[in-house]
């Protein structure tokens, strides 16, 4: 989601950011034609990919049930279609989904702030070698070492 930066997770934090940044972009260029260009912003979806990552990574289980309200709370494959034909039938310019997602967009000031970022930032150096090393001992990758930026 680009409204909401994760630690661990800051190559997927840009994609997310730039396609949001991509759309809204095209929806000028193209508006003059009758074309309306919308983005998608999805919370945690029940996919293969988040059910591996909880199910493999204790670290991402602590982080999704350390985070409040509903935030750490995945979202059905299912709600997230509906939600994206209603918002392509609607011309919708964002679709949220789950709803409450649309709630970061206008926090994302405050979420980014230091205030907003504290936690995390209390969190991060304890959690984020934790996880590398997680995914290190199943031989995979996903974000840069921290030894690595460590060493910096």
């Amino acid at each position: 989601m680009a409204y909401l930066a994760l630690p661990g997770m800051a190559a997927y934090n840009a994609s997310k950011a730039g396609v949001e940044h991509f759309a809204n972009a095209l929806r000028l260029e193209v508006a003059h034609l009758g074309v309306d260009v919308g983005s998608a912003h999805m919370s945690w979806i029940d996919t293969p990919l988040v059910r591996e990552s909880k199910a493999d990574l204790a670290t991402v289980r602590e982080i999704l049930e350390a985070m409040p309200g509903p935030l750490g709370k995945t979202t059905s494959v299912e709600q997230c279609g509906r939600a994206f034909v209603e918002g392509i039938e609607g011309r919708k310019r964002q679709v949220n989904c789950p709803g409450w997602t649309g709630l970061l967009r206008w926090l994302k000031p405050l979420l980014t702030s230091r205030f907003g970022e504290a936690r995390t930032r209390r969190t991060t150096p304890g959690t984020l070698p934790r996880m590398d090393a997680e995914v290190a001992a199943l031989g995979r990758s996903m974000s840069a070492r921290t030894e690595e930026l460590e060493k910096r």
